[in-house]
């Protein structure tokens, strides 16, 4: 059977919509425009962490210690952050090539998530307790049972694995697996300022070269996808989250929390307040 990426990204959407799960995809896995916006954790209280610019340099590190983890299998862990979360491997011809993760938990073994915060906060000098009052009120009390999960996330890794095998088979020339790799870099900056010329830098591209790949590809500019992105983000914040709108503007790497408003007004016809109380009618 012929696995699309419209059927893997209706299924992530349907685990995340209907089953209430935070999904988010990690490593090689995401080497596809349509994939790499699960490429961050959903949880509110994630990115309440990254407000902090430790918080998205630390995440990146310690994904590099999950994949190694994930050699061994499927496994529940605990984040540097006091998350916890469960993560299934995703193989290629014997090789780990990245993992689901399914997080967004306070974790039975409360000790441990709190020392681990503990760590965190003292090394870059945050504010413990607040951060832990926000863990305490943003993370799920209750965590499903493994083999509860299991049943809902396996067809998942099997739809990824036979994805990518074809993909790795298929990738073509390295311009167009650079495509993919520019994507996951503004994915995962997209809080911070990205510019064109930062891009073309980084990558090696021409200026022309990159406006015609995000035109083709997205329908939009660089900087109408990073507003989009941004846009998206801000929705999930305001409808799983107590975070003000001051700090979600800056969350969202807003200059100021009038402007964030302005454009979000503009996208969606309502205020961000009015966009959270209508988001709670509906629950």
């Amino acid at each position: 059977m012929e696995i699309s990426i419209e059927d893997i990204t209706n299924y992530i959407d349907f685990l995340m919509r209907d089953q209430h799960l935070n999904i988010a995809l990690h490593g090689d896995i995401v080497n596809h425009d349509a994939l790499v916006k699960y490429n961050i954790h959903p949880s509110p209280y994630c990115w309440y962490i990254k407000v902090d610019c430790h918080g998205w340099s630390t995440c990146m590190l310690k994904q590099q210690t999950v994949m190694k983890k994930c050699k061994d299998g499927e496994f529940f862990g605990v984040c540097y952050a006091g998350v916890g979360e469960f993560d299934y491997p995703v193989m290629c011809q014997g090789e780990v090539l990245g993992y689901i993760s399914v997080s967004g938990y306070k974790n039975i073994e409360g000790d441990i998530a709190v020392s681990k915060l503990q760590h965190y906060a003292q090394k870059n000098n945050l504010n413990f307790d607040m951060l832990e009052k926000k863990r305490q009120q943003m993370l799920k009390e209750e965590q499903p049972e493994k083999k509860q999960l299991d049943i809902l996330l396996h067809p998942l890794v099997f739809m990824l694995e036979a994805f990518c095998g074809e993909y790795q088979k298929e990738k073509g020339p390295e311009a167009e697996f650079l495509k993919y790799e520019v994507f996951k870099y503004v994915i995962n900056n997209y809080t911070k300022k990205v510019t064109m010329q930062e891009l073309c830098k980084e990558f090696h591209y021409s200026v022309s070269s990159l406006s015609h790949m995000f035109k083709k590809q997205c329908g939009m500019s660089l900087n109408a996808y990073i507003e989009h992105l941004r846009m998206d983000k801000a929705k999930l914040l305001l409808e799983n989250s107590d975070l003000s709108i001051t700090d979600i503007s800056y969350m969202l790497g807003f200059c100021n929390p009038n402007y964030f408003s302005a454009v979000f007004r503009r996208k969606y016809q309502m205020s961000p307040k009015d966009y959270r109380k209508l988001s709670n009618i509906k629950e």
